[in-house]
């Protein structure tokens, strides 16, 4: 057997992995799509270990790249370390004196920019650079990072080394981002792009109208936990946090950005071991949530983006047990997402929006004219508001949703799966579900009856 494999605990390679590994093996840079949960990080810990080389993973939240090290140190593997805001300037400051000491360099896309961390790493020799979560190169990049966008700048000047981008999902679009914003070679590079998803998961898409926030706290007292429950805006999740506390649900808390970074790292630790069963979490932070045996997620709204979904749902079943996937679908979300997407463009005299001084330094960085930045403007409006048409129409469709997923993502799948709300003759107890919540005892029952034919509880 692979002595790496058995030092990992496995007997075997996962699909994707070999391939990916041979090609960087033989000196290609390499994109590789595969699903949460399916080892991406064990390729380039592989490669790490095998070729006794030094690779620097660009990581785009503390909580994965603190993940990441305590992993590596599990395995034995001490020289690994993770450069963030958490530290003081004297824990940096000795980072950087030693850094060439460190096998396994993680850093933020700002922290890659940073000069001084960047002329101490110019000096070393990278035998791997990594880009993970490389989807927010084009999800992120545009909107509130800008620095995603210059990776491949910061590469180029680090003398090209062997570059492996890895995400869990990417339209042909994302992949052109990839493409273009690292400097890769399309000729040059292999791709790989494995099965979209894991076949562990159900999916249920839910309309509702009036009652989602009693649909949620009934689901809640049902679901096995851990559990994730995702809305949209920071504000949404405190207020669900409130009321469900109100209602008894007592090992609950929150996870956004607003919360201190020492606060979320506590939280997450505090998941992990089962002090909370329920996690309230926003978009943006769902990924630096990684833990193998979360059953349910629950969408209290869906993401404007089909990608911001399916990375959401990789949260569950990564242990491969069964997991289930729910999603709560008002007939009035999508219009506001629109408005909210079309008021985000809009140009405050009073105060510049995140979004508009993201959108100055890239026009900046790019050397555009007025008339380039214009241009830019109205693509991504443009472009976002499509990725609102493609949620709707899978939160609508009749089709088998992992079977649209999967299409959508370019995986060629003819069968269905035969689990989703698509799939299960779900309208009879809709109806029901979506009946006026009052406080009689039949409609009570009738309700809580149906909750249990519904979810198989």
């Amino acid at each position: 057997m692979d002595s790496i494999l058995n030092r990992f605990g496995y007997d075997e390679f996962r699909e994707g992995q070999k391939e990916v590994i041979t090609a960087l093996e033989e000196g290609h840079d390499a994109i590789a799509i595969l699903p949460t949960g399916n080892g991406k990080s064990f390729i380039y810990q592989y490669v790490g270990i095998k070729d006794k080389c030094r690779v620097v993973i660009v990581s785009p939240l503390i909580a994965l790249m603190v993940d990441q090290v305590a992993s590596l140190k599990q395995l034995g593997i001490h020289k690994a370390v993770a450069i963030t805001s958490l530290m003081t300037e004297t824990e940096k400051n000795y980072i950087l004196s030693t850094l060439n000491e460190y096998q396994f360099i993680f850093v933020s896309p700002e922290m890659l920019q940073a000069p001084n961390f960047f002329k101490r790493l110019s000096k070393l020799e990278i035998g791997l650079l990594v880009v993970d979560e490389a989807h927010c190169i084009s999800q992120w990049g545009y909107d509130f990072r800008s620095d995603y966008l210059f990776i491949g700048k910061m590469r180029k000047s680090l003398g090209n080394p062997r570059t492996l981008a890895l995400t869990a999902t990417a339209t042909s679009q994302v992949i052109h981002d990839i493409y273009t914003f690292l400097g890769l070679n399309k000729e040059e590079t292999t791709y790989f792009q494995g099965h979209a998803f894991l076949k562990n998961r159900e999916i249920d898409v839910i309309s509702v109208e009036g009652l989602r926030s009693k649909m949620l706290s009934e689901l809640l007292k049902r679901v096995e936990y851990p559990c994730i429950v995702y809305a949209p805006t920071i504000k949404e999740i405190e207020g669900l946090k409130e009321s469900l506390l109100e209602e008894g649900f007592t090992k609950i808390d929150t996870f956004h950005s607003k919360r201190h970074s020492g606060e979320r790292q506590t939280i997450q630790q505090k998941f992990f071991r089962g002090e909370l069963n329920i996690l309230l979490a926003t978009s943006a932070f769902g990924m630096g949530i990684n833990q193998s045996n979360i059953r349910p997620i629950i969408h209290y709204q869906l993401p404007q983006t089909l990608e911001d979904y399916v990375q959401q749902i990789g949260r569950a079943g990564r242990d491969l047990k069964f997991s289930r996937c729910i999603a709560f679908v008002h007939p009035e979300d999508f219009s506001q997402m629109r408005r909210k997407i079309e008021r985000s463009y809009e140009v405050d005299d009073e105060e510049e929006t995140e979004l508009h001084q993201n959108i100055k330094e890239i026009a900046n960085a790019f050397r555009w004219n007025n008339n380039q930045k214009s241009a830019f403007i109205k693509n991504q409006r443009a472009r976002k508001l499509k990725q609102v048409d493609w949620i709707e129409e899978f939160a609508t469709t009749s089709l088998c949703k992992e079977h649209y997923l999967a299409q959508f993502f370019g995986e060629k799948r003819k069968d269905w799966c035969g689990k989703c709300s698509s799939c299960r003759p779900l309208d009879l107890l809709l109806m029901e579900i979506n009946t006026k919540w009052n406080e009689q005892e039949n409609t009570k029952k009738s309700f809580e009856e149906s909750f249990k034919k519904l979810f198989n509880l």
